[in-house]
């Protein structure tokens, strides 16, 4: 099925979501601007949504289901007349269109007016995208340039929050929908749909007698019946719908250009032609832990690994210098344990992982326990269907008594590269103390999943400084007080059993809820230590410096939520100094304003610089939520360039940012 690798808007994960729920097993998807790999042109290729952006797959096999022309509809008419299937139009403005261009189709609604009606109690009243209404929390559907798997989540986190709403304001047709299928009570302010652009996205709300400036519940069942009738018949099967589907798993043609999407890998909807010829043998994984003493930690990590059922094999390396029952317990888990030579772990992690008999590594400290969602389906679909070698996860740093953690930075996300292909031509070992393992290859970051690092529950204040003099006596250029030392920081911690996407310190997640706080036009977003550009971003970020702040890998996003529509042109005006060094020097950068490229920048100095964008009146003036992402075409690690021990993923590092209206400079 279609899938999106680069998007702006919640509601292309919603659709997606959606169909995923009706086919309801194992799908793969492929991302909207991708060709089909040349083995996936048999397999029935679900097209659905909004046809508006992207270049267009040419093969017979896609199946149109509940689209909807944008305005570039020459384009996809061409597209649509190769199909070997039945055309399912979302609404009568595309069906007509593609009348008129003598292509049969029949209206059938949208997949999330599929989605089950809801009868249990309902809280919450939101204003999504819209002017806040009194009593009710602001929402938007706007999100940072992520890669698939965060706007996947994000879509299940929003779907959940409107189906048991009291009530909902939007001007979102994927918010309207999805309310109307709930049963959820929707308003769609008329004053907002004079303000849209495309309005011919909202044709469907005119099909069913939707009546705006009034709350709307209505019947949609006939519609849904439409929709799921013609999918089955297309497909020639009988659907089988889920209550909470699993993510399309990605398929990137290995001939593809580009770095592979940093997504977390879950599975989806079953199809009639199956993907098996271009799969991969499961992978098995050996999960390798290295103690010495390690006493009841070991138990704990130990559990952890055995009751998420992920690694096929365990396999623990004893230092020979234990003194306590750590070998006896680890025997209680396992065959596989070995009495190793000691010496620090990084120093001894080339001798230990030849010991593992299996594809992939999952390396773990004893002092460290897996949380989350270790699904072992996922990573088998993900890793068979494209060539990763290496995973990194977040690492959450647990706090006395143990049942929090800190989400501030830098302490989270602090990824780490612990699964990782075994191959010992790709993986280069560290030859010094709290040095990294590399490994060459494809990687993906699995952010529903993490490892629960417990040092500082195990070891006392005076223990840990003891530690850092003792570590910095080995390595002067890497201190670990900024770890090791939290109780003289200002953080914040949350329970653990907190959702992987909601750590509100972590630059790398989106944050699903906020409150919103109105940008006055002209007014400075501070990027600095203490400023306020925190109630303006959307995610990508690293935290704030006292100089300013970092983008945070290959994307960050700023939305400027206004009182009322700015009503003339405009002009961006930021303050930033571009990631260059003697290894990386070119740092080239993209603006996209709603999905739209506005600017290109190519940096070759470090030096601060300020630039101008400006924004004609028929881009902005009718916009109230302006919203600015900030894509970066070649971040760079100062680690990877091994010219610091930072792994931040670096682009650009702002200072301040000013929307001003009305500026454009005579010609």
């Amino acid at each position: 099925m279609l899938i999106y690798e680069r998007t702006t808007n919640i509601g292309d994960a919603i659709q997606t979501v959606a169909i995923t729920r009706l086919l309801g097993g194992v799908s793969a998807g492929i991302f909207r601007d991708a060709p089909i790999p040349e083995l996936c042109t048999e397999v029935p290729f679900v097209v659905n949504g909004w046809l508006g952006w992207g270049s267009a797959a040419s093969d017979g096999n896609c199946l149109f289901a509940g689209v909807h022309l944008g305005h570039r509809e020459p384009e996809y008419v061409p597209w649509i007349r190769k199909s070997r299937y039945p055309v399912g139009a979302r609404d009568e403005y595309t069906r007509g269109f593609l009348a008129a261009n003598r292509i049969a189709a029949q209206t059938i609604g949208c997949a999330t007016l599929t989605l089950p009606r809801y009868l249990g109690p309902r809280h919450g009243r939101y204003s999504i995208d819209v002017a806040p209404l009194p009593g009710t929390q602001f929402e938007t559907s706007i999100i940072a340039d992520l890669r698939w798997a965060d706007p996947w989540d994000l879509a299940l986190h929003r779907l959940d929050q409107l189906r048991t709403a009291e009530i909902v304001y939007t001007r979102r047709i994927h918010v309207v929908l999805p309310c109307l299928a709930f049963g959820t009570p929707v308003v769609f302010p008329a004053r907002e749909f004079r303000d849209l652009f495309d309005k011919s996205r909202l044709s469907i709300l005119h099909d069913i007698g939707f009546v705006y400036d009034e709350p709307v519940e209505m019947d949609v069942t006939p519609l849904a019946d439409r929709f799921v009738r013609f999918l089955s018949e297309a497909l020639q099967t009988t659907l089988q719908p889920v209550d909470r589907p699993a993510m399309p798993i990605p398929i990137v043609d290995a001939g593809r250009a580009g770095p592979a999407p940093s997504a977390e890998p879950p599975a989806t909807a079953s199809l009639p032609v199956p993907v098996q010829p271009i799969l991969k043998p499961a992978p098995s994984v050996s999960a390798l832990v290295m103690t010495r003493n390690g006493g009841d930690r070991l138990a704990r990590c130990l559990e952890s690994i055995r009751q998420t059922g992920f690694a096929t094999d365990l396999v623990v390396c004893v230092d020979s210098s234990t003194t306590d029952a750590s070998v006896e317990l680890a025997l209680s888990f396992t065959s596989h344990v070995h009495l190793v030579r000691g010496g620090y772990p990084e120093m001894v992690i080339s001798r230990l992982i030849p010991l593992c008999p299996s594809d992939y590594v999952l390396h773990l400290a004893d002092d460290e326990q897996l949380g989350g969602n270790w699904d072992r389906t996922q990573f088998e679909l993900l890793a068979a269907v494209n060539d990763i070698t290496h995973f990194w996860t977040p690492r959450r740093w647990v706090v006395p008594p143990g049942d929090r953690f800190i989400v501030s930075g830098p302490w989270f996300p602090d990824l780490q590269m612990r699964l990782f292909l075994n191959n010992p031509h790709i993986v280069t070992c560290p030859t010094r103390v709290h040095e990294h393992l590399k490994v060459r290859g494809r990687s993906l970051a699995l952010y529903d999943r993490w490892i629960e690092h417990s040092m500082l529950v195990l070891h006392s204040r005076l223990e840990r400084e003891a530690k850092c003099r003792h570590y910095l006596d080995l390595r002067p250029d890497y201190d670990l007080s900024d770890f090791y030392l939290y109780e003289d920081k200002p953080v914040t911690t949350m329970p653990l059993n907190t959702p992987a996407l909601l750590p509100a310190g972590s630059p790398h997640t989106m944050k699903p809820f906020r409150s919103v706080v109105f940008y006055e036009p002209g007014s400075l977003v501070d990027f600095r230590a203490g400023g306020n550009a925190a109630a303006y971003t959307l995610g990508g970020w690293n935290v704030p410096e006292s100089w300013g702040t970092w983008t945070a890998g290959d994307s960050a996003a700023v939305c400027l939520p206004l009182e009322g529509i700015m009503g003339s042109e405009a002009a961006l005006v930021v303050a930033l100094r571009p990631f260059i060094t003697r290894r990386h020097p070119v740092c080239r950068a993209q603006v996209l304003y709603f999905g739209d490229l506005i600017a290109e920048w190519s940096f070759h100095s470090p030096a601060p610089k300020e630039k101008r964008i400006e924004l004609p009146a028929s881009l902005i003036s009718n916009d109230r939520s302006p919203s600015f992402t900030f894509r970066i075409l070649n971040p760079a690690s100062p680690l990877e360039l091994n010219e610091s021990d930072d792994p931040r993923q670096l682009g650009l590092g702002f200072t301040s940012l000013r929307l001003l209206p009305g500026t454009r400079r005579p010609l």
